[in-house]
């Protein structure tokens, strides 16, 4: 999972799988060694009635209601956003580069919808 905070903005972009487990309920998190303490970033599947942010004490958790990500992860949207508290919030299936990079993975990104234009 990859966060992107710009302004009053918070951007999640998940992989393939991540997309699945959340879907499944399951909660994924990630961890930047920062110092002195780690920032935490997690995406929260549960009963919710819409997409929320809390910041508290090093750790992001951003909750989704466990309907909206199912259908989300089934469907064909890109994502799923929602202002929260002033912060918009932005969750994306991730794509793989047009044009690849040699130090990232992709193999489990979902296929950029212009990948067969630039081939």
């Amino acid at each position: 999972m990859k966060l992107r905070i710009r302004g009053n903005s918070i951007r999640l972009r998940l992989t393939k799988g991540e997309v699945e487990r959340v879907a499944a309920g399951e909660t994924i998190e990630e961890i930047v060694d920062l110092y002195p303490m780690p920032l935490t970033y997690s995406l929260v599947p549960r009963e919710a009635v819409k997409l929320e942010a809390v910041f508290d004490g090093g750790s992001l958790a951003v909750t989704v209601p466990e309907h909206q990500a199912a259908a989300w992860a089934s469907g064909d949207a890109v994502g799923m956003e929602e202002d929260s508290g002033g912060v918009r919030l932005l969750i994306e299936k991730d794509w793989a580069c047009v044009k690849p990079r040699a130090d990232e993975g992709e193999s489990d990104m979902f296929e950029h919808p212009e990948a067969s234009a630039a081939c």
